[in-house]
C-alpha cells in the first residue's frame, strides 16, 4: 500500500440528520508525515533566546498577578472597613435610640404620676366645690326660711 490520501481508510462521515454508524473497530489512518529532510543543527543561540523571552513573559506575567492579588486584597480590605465602620455606627446609634426609649419611659412614668396626682387632687376639689356649693345652698334655704316672704299676706 502506498501513503497517497486514496489509499487511506477513513470511516464514512454522517449525514448530518443521522446519528453516526458504529466504527466496528476501524481505526483512522495515522496523519500523513512529511518525510524527514536534513536534520538543521541545534542553534543553542536561539534556544537560549527563545528560553529568556518564555522567561520573561512568565516574570511579567507573574508581576501582573502579583498586583492584581494586591489590589484585589486591598479592595477587600477596603469593604471590610467600610462594613465594620457601617456596624459600628448602626451599633451606635442602636444604644443612642436605647437610651431615648429608657428616657421616655422614664418620662412616661412620670407624666403618668403627674395625672394620677393632678387627677387625685382634681377630684378632691370637686368634692370640695360640691360641698361648698350644698353648704351655700343650704345656708340659703335657710336664710329664706327665717326671712318673711314678701307674698304672705
Amino acid at each position: 500500500m502506498t501513503d497517497s490520501p486514496a489509499s487511506l481508510v477513513y470511516p464514512p462521515t454522517p449525514c448530518p440528520n443521522q446519528s453516526s454508524p458504529p466504527l466496528n473497530n476501524v481505526q483512522p489512518a495515522s496523519p500523513i508525515v512529511p518525510a524527514p529532510g536534513p536534520e538543521e543543527p541545534f542553534d543553542f543561540v536561539k534556544s537560549r533566546e527563545v528560553l529568556m523571552s518564555v522567561k520573561s513573559s512568565r516574570n511579567r506575567m507573574n508581576e501582573h498577578v502579583r498586583m492584581l492579588e494586591e489590589e484585589l486584597s486591598s479592595a477587600l480590605d477596603a469593604e471590610q472597613d467600610r462594613r465594620y465602620t457601617a456596624i459600628c455606627e448602626m451599633r451606635k446609634e442602636h444604644h443612642e435610640l436605647e437610651f431615648q426609649v429608657q428616657h421616655l419611659q422614664a418620662r412616661k412614668l412620670e407624666i403618668e404620676k403627674e395625672s394620677k396626682s393632678l387627677s387625685d387632687s382634681n377630684k378632691a376639689a370637686k368634692a370640695e366645690l360640691t360641698f361648698t356649693k350644698g353648704k351655700a345652698f343650704r345656708a340659703k334655704q335657710e336664710r329664706s326660711f327665717l326671712l318673711p316672704s314678701p307674698f304672705i299676706p
